[in-house]
């Protein structure tokens, strides 16, 4: 009988170490917001705006409220009602980072709760970092990183009614749903196609009216559903209809998938593509198959919305792209658990699974930190700018180097409004589904559209005579051309990097 390695840990002791080994990578996770004074994800400056000004309108204390409104009738509700009393404690900015480290923190424990549900492997509870940091995170969809771990908790609770339909069972999924509803409308109808799998699985193999008996929640929330759009549309308006675009094709799908589950940017996805394939492949060398019916239902759930959603539609963009964040966390649940007494400790297979995780973390750590450098230009500009003024973002370059994306400078004026109750044009309270939005009669020339292109800048007809403030990110020949534009000199003002403010000299 060979005896154990005197350097190897107790028996006992490994499983110990593992968890607190992925304590600590999911700690790490939830600290990447703080590495940065400003986070480097797109969308985040405008989502900390709309948390500032919400608070700033409760308080009274916002010059622009006369032409915003309040607008409870959002699926964003829950996760700027999160952010919202914080940000009466501490900056709006600290406030969002508070409720995305919290989401972090909360999607891994979901996680681990569904994989328990269906009775995966607990190995394979590395594979819920696999994702948290990727698309979405880039991208800064707050709302919908702040839902994923409802999206799981739901989930859970379908598990749990498709295996024991009860009153009980059904209530309590219904009561998540309808919170799902209020958080992000994707994640919503995402719990929908799972449940409607589920039903069809109980169909084939228990019979119609089987599944007939799980479908009161479905229905209402269906119902719920339809309420809400209804209400919606008589507080709100009509949603916006501007089509539908598909994107890639589907057999580009599943490669781009692999990338977008640490990245959303083709600068580092040779890196993002091997260690995802690291997680695809560790179940499998790790001598797992797949056995779990609930949780190959559901892992069956994101692989049809990633091949057959479009990239664009409702008003949404990169709609199938952000559910990367579920790809692999889901398809750890088919996976079923090994019998610990005759399983390995430790295999290859499972350190390098450990092993991915802490170089996908560690390099997104990297990436923030020497953002976190690149972006200390923009605090020179941001420092001069009066608290309650108004600023027309210009961003002619809105690419970072460092954080290896074409877009990241595209709201970043909108920190002012986060961080010193301004407010900035282009601004999401355009969106449909804001908490602070326009008055129809106040809403401002400059779209979604301006805020891409800055070069088609008109004084007129974008009514640059309201501005305090133009922030523009680029070149000199671009600062010429802006200038040129404008019906009396404007001199540049603070100056940093490839940042420039201009204080407007013909304002009325």
């Amino acid at each position: 009988m060979t005896s154990p390695s005197p350097m190897a840990p107790p028996a006992a002791s490994a499983p110990r170490i593992e968890r607190a080994l992925l304590g600590v990578a999911t700690l790490l996770a939830a600290a990447l917001v703080w590495l940065a004074p400003r986070p480097p994800m797109v969308d985040l400056p405008q989502h900390a705006g709309q948390v500032a000004i919400w608070r700033d309108m409760i308080l009274g204390a916002s010059p622009f409220a006369g032409e915003l409104r309040i607008n409870l009738a959002t699926p964003y509700l829950v996760g700027y009602g999160l952010a919202l009393p914080l940000a009466f404690l501490v900056p709006a900015t600290d406030a969002i980072r508070i409720v995305l480290s919290a989401a972090i923190l909360a999607f891994v424990f979901a996680g681990r709760a569904l994989r328990r549900e269906t009775g995966a492997d607990p190995r394979l509870d590395w594979l819920n970092l696999f994702g948290v940091t990727g698309f979405a995170w880039a991208w800064g969809f707050y709302t919908f990183i702040v839902a994923a771990p409802v999206l799981l908790v739901v989930l859970r609770l379908a598990l749990r009614h498709a295996r024991a339909p009860s009153p009980r069972a059904s209530l309590a999924l219904f009561v998540g749903g309808a919170a799902l509803l209020l958080c992000h409308g994707l994640m919503f109808l995402f719990a929908l196609l799972a449940g409607g799998l589920l039903g069809l699985d109980a169909w084939r193999r228990e019979g119609f009216r089987a599944a007939l008996r799980r479908a009161p929640p479905y229905l209402a929330l269906v119902v719920a559903l339809v309420l809400f759009m209804v209400a919606r549309r008589m507080l709100v308006g009509p949603e916006p209809n501007d089509g539908v675009v598909f994107g890639d094709a589907i057999w580009l799908r599943p490669i781009t998938t692999l990338m977008h589950v640490w990245t959303a940017a083709p600068d580092g996805a040779g890196l993002a593509v091997a260690l995802s394939c690291v997680g695809l492949a560790a179940p499998w060398l790790m001598g797992l198959r797949p056995a779990a019916r609930g949780g190959a239902i559901l892992f069956a759930a994101i692989c049809l919305v990633l091949a057959f959603a479009p990239d664009y539609a409702m008003g949404t963009g990169f709609l199938q792209q952000r559910f990367a964040l579920l790809f692999l966390p889901l398809y750890a649940l088919m996976f079923r658990r090994v019998d610990e007494a005759s399983a390995p400790l430790a295999t290859p297979a499972h350190v390098a699974l450990i092993l991915a995780a802490f170089a996908g973390l560690g390099a997104q750590a990297w990436r923030i930190v020497a953002f976190a450098r690149e972006s200390q230009d923009y605090a020179t500009v941001a420092a001069a700018m009066r608290p309650n003024t108004r600023a027309l973002s210009l961003i002619f370059d809105p690419a970072s180097e460092a954080a290896g994306h074409r877009a990241m400078y595209l709201h970043w004026p909108a920190w002012h409004q986060a961080e010193r109750r301004g407010f900035v044009d282009f601004n999401f309270a355009r969106f449909h589904p804001q908490v602070v939005r326009f008055r129809p009669e106040a809403t401002p020339p400059v779209d979604e559209t301006s805020g891409w292109r800055p070069q088609d800048f008109d004084w007129a007809g974008w009514r640059g005579a309201r501005y305090d403030y133009f922030v523009l990110r680029g070149d000199a020949a671009s600062l010429d051309a802006f200038r040129a534009k404008a019906p009396c000199p404007l001199a540049p003002g603070a100056r940093a990097g490839a940042w420039t403010l201009i204080e407007n000299a013909c304002r009325n």
